[in-house]
């Protein structure tokens, strides 16, 4: 199966995730939890416009993967600066997260989308 893209899971249809900056990484053995500010696509209950000098409207959102069978922390990067939310991609029950953090592949079942507390 070849990866697709992230959208088609529940919650992220209308945000766009590539270039989002990371607030927040954690990882466990069984545990997933990412914080991005993601860009909100025009298609998103809370969406508005930029602000000015701004290409999207940012605002936090809460991935977590909660039924993890496997998680494997690869090409790991200083975890103190997590950078930027290069890719997402989905291949059945593996997602691949690739960022200034490193490369984290996860198996098990789509996360939770939400607002962080």
């Amino acid at each position: 199966m070849s990866p697709s893209a992230y959208p088609d899971l529940e919650g992220l249809d209308e945000v766009y995730l590539e270039g989002s900056p990371v607030d927040r990484l954690v990882v466990t053995d069984d545990r997933v939890v990412l914080v991005v500010r993601a860009a909100l696509l025009g298609g998103h209950p809370d969406y508005a416009p930029p602000p000015p000098g701004e290409i999207h409207h940012r605002e936090p959102l809460l991935l977590d993967w909660r039924k993890v069978s496997s998680v494997r922390w690869e090409e790991s990067a200083d975890p103190s600066d997590p950078g930027v939310l290069d890719r997402f991609e989905v291949s059945g029950d593996r997602m691949t997260l690739v960022g200034g953090f490193g490369r984290v592949v996860i198996r098990g079942g789509p996360p939770r989308v939400g607002r962080p507390k």
